[in-house]
């Protein structure tokens, strides 16, 4: 019955971490990013910013990420070039629980190229 757990608990960690994996490719996104070069040959549509939290500055950063690229999908852009990248960690104490907050703020430049 024990290892019968640990089989479960070991498919379900499996599951998660491949499902973020995933999500983080940059290949399984229609929105391209792209470099300033790139973007000279582009049409230039619009700058957002996004702010987003995660378990790890990397995780934030994807999650951030990929918002911003699903946002651009909607407005018909095709392209992103990330121009600011800022992070920052900060504690929480709601509760009686001490959090480490990982916040990223993400700004970009949407374009359509061809």
């Amino acid at each position: 019955m024990k290892k019968l757990i640990v089989f479960i608990a070991l498919i379900a960690i499996y599951g998660c971490a491949l499902n973020e994996w995933t999500e983080a490719r940059d290949d399984a996104h229609p929105v391209a990013t792209i470099d300033e070069n790139i973007a000279r040959n582009c049409t230039y549509l619009y700058s957002t910013a996004l702010t987003d939290t995660g378990y790890t500055p990397a995780n934030a950063t994807a999650n951030a990420v990929n918002q911003l690229k699903n946002q651009v999908v909607a407005t018909n852009g095709n392209a992103i070039q990330i121009t600011n990248v800022r992070t920052s960690r900060s504690y929480s104490y709601e509760y009686s629980i001490d959090t480490l907050i990982n916040e990223v703020t993400i700004s970009i430049n949407v374009f359509t190229c061809k």
